[in-house]
């Protein structure tokens, strides 16, 4: 049983999906919802391994007050000193993750990394994998990136699946997401790359809206110039 600072047990919220069962999540009306499901298993994992496509800080704020106390609880026990309790992958493909979003979990105590290649590392993973020493660790892994409408009410399909009845999945979830954990393409999201990451500035969405814009104009003088005989050439 973890206790909080001041020696009481802490309460834990049990998931509505029992850890034995392999299930698909849909958010569709009377069921669970993937946000709620994921909220409700982060205070019985003693770590936790993310990987998101895409971060807003919409889709994390719910997540924010369980996750610090699951970083603070496991900073208190033995646990595994030489893996982080909150571990977390993303990317700058489509200038979709918030810089402040990544923030606030950096701040929390957990440990970022980010894929900041466009061009060929296209990350469009979604998945979380709650590791439990008892054996009953879980992963969702679906369609459902950390916003707000798809963890609560978007058109999504989540598997979520127990290790307890599907250990062979539950461990390639694992060894799949260290080897991203490993690789180059991810680099350590610290302060000096606080400073420069552009994904999520509204300048920058501005501006790639205006370029679009451009082009779109460009595209459609030429071909009124194409239809229109006299916008053609003599």
């Amino acid at each position: 049983t973890t206790r909080r600072p001041d020696g009481t047990p802490d309460q834990i919220e049990q998931p509505l999906i029992p850890l034995l069962d392999t299930t698909l999540l849909t958010n569709a009306p009377g069921e669970p919802r993937v946000g709620s499901q994921v909220l409700a298993e982060v205070a019985s994992a003693d770590r936790i391994d993310v990987v998101m496509a895409f971060i807003r800080r919409s889709g994390i704020r719910p997540l924010l007050d369980a996750l610090r106390r699951h970083v603070e609880r496991q900073s208190r026990t033995a646990g595994e000193p030489d893996v982080p309790a909150l571990r977390v992958l993303t990317t700058t493909y489509t200038g979709s993750t918030e810089r402040r979003a990544l923030d606030e979990l950096a701040d929390l105590g957990a440990d970022v990394r980010v894929s900041y290649d466009t061009t060929t590392t296209r990350l469009h993973a979604k998945a979380w994998l709650f590791h439990r020493r008892s054996g009953h660790s879980t992963a969702y892994i679906g369609s459902s990136n950390l916003t707000h409408s798809a963890q609560v009410d978007g058109l999504e399909w989540n598997v979520r699946v127990s290790a307890a009845r599907n250990a062979a999945v539950v461990a390639k979830v694992a060894a799949v997401y260290e080897s991203y954990w490993q690789s180059r393409d991810f680099r350590p999201y610290d302060m000096a790359i606080r400073a420069t990451f552009k994904a999520g500035d509204p300048r920058g969405t501005r501006k790639r809206r205006s370029r679009r814009r451009r082009r779109a104009g460009s595209s459609r003088s030429q071909r009124v110039r194409r239809r229109c005989p006299r916008h053609r050439p003599a």
